[in-house]
């Protein structure tokens, strides 16, 4: 993230303003200049998930709870991501007074996953003939992207075999 001030004393209406803003902030930023570019904000990233885990066991009509098997797994992944970076504004009040004003700027975004199959009992019947777990449809990874677009990281969300691997 850039910030970018910068003017010229033609240009901007009451200059004399901009040369007082100018000579305020040069008193507490060090190396300011009247067209400073300040790199790499300080920016606070959170992120938190929830997943689904869907188990499907299939049987044959009639048969015995005992004779069911698990023929799929999906998951699906609800995914949010805030974040807040400093910011300074400056203001020119009635009296003439020009202050700085720091504030914090804050977003966030949500995000979800789901696979094709997810929680589609039809298709946990389909793989059924085949006696044994035979498909998965699970979200593996999740990037999470943060102002500007950029990537700021990936999530993996569980995926257990068996209902009792969840913890």
């Amino acid at each position: 993230m850039n910030t970018v001030a910068s003017g010229t004393l033609s240009s901007i209406p009451g200059a004399a303003i901009f040369v007082t803003v100018f000579s305020t902030t040069q008193s507490f930023v060090n190396g300011i200049s009247t067209e400073t570019v300040i790199n790499d904000a300080s920016i606070a990233y959170t992120w938190s998930q929830a997943t689904q885990v869907m188990f499907f066991y299939v049987k044959k009509k009639g048969e015995t709870d005992s004779n069911q098997y698990l023929t799929f797994i999906s998951s699906k992944v609800d995914a949010a991501i805030g974040w807040q970076y400093p910011l300074f504004s400056y203001i020119n009040s009635n009296g003439g007074t020009t202050t700085v004003s720091p504030s914090v700027i804050q977003g966030n975004r949500t995000i979800s996953a789901v696979p094709t199959h997810h929680n589609d009992a039809f298709y946990a019947v389909e793989k059924y003939p085949n006696g044994n777990l035979s498909a998965k449809d699970l979200v593996n990874s999740i990037t999470l992207t943060g102002i500007e677009s950029k990537n700021i990281s990936s999530i993996f969300p569980v995926n257990p075999n068996y209902p009792s691997q969840i913890y």
